[in-house]
């Protein structure tokens, strides 16, 4: 019971199965809960826990990131305490 639709040339055919005529009988949940591969499988601690070199990569790219938004912040607070100069120079007022 397969229905085969053909695309066209640059395409292959694609197989799909039909829907049974009589609804099939209703699984147990046992059953259905035993075929969901995240309730079959354990999860791997190790996999879980990051290693020493990946968090020592992310701290220093936080500090990096904190230093530039620090920086920033120094240029908006210089460029705020001469804003008539500035709204001179860019022809705003």
């Amino acid at each position: 019971m397969l229905a085969e639709i053909v695309f066209g040339a640059c395409c292959s055919a694609v197989t799909i199965p039909e829907a049974p005529a009589a609804p099939e009988e209703a699984k147990p949940v046992e059953l259905i809960v035993s075929e969901i591969p995240s309730f079959t499988e354990g999860c791997a601690a190790v996999e879980a826990v990051p290693a020493v070199r990946d968090i020592s990569r992310e701290i220093r790219r936080t500090r990096n990131k904190l230093d530039q938004l620090t920086k920033l912040r120094d240029a908006v607070r210089v460029i705020g305490r001469h804003r008539n100069l500035v709204q001179q120079l860019t022809g705003r007022e």
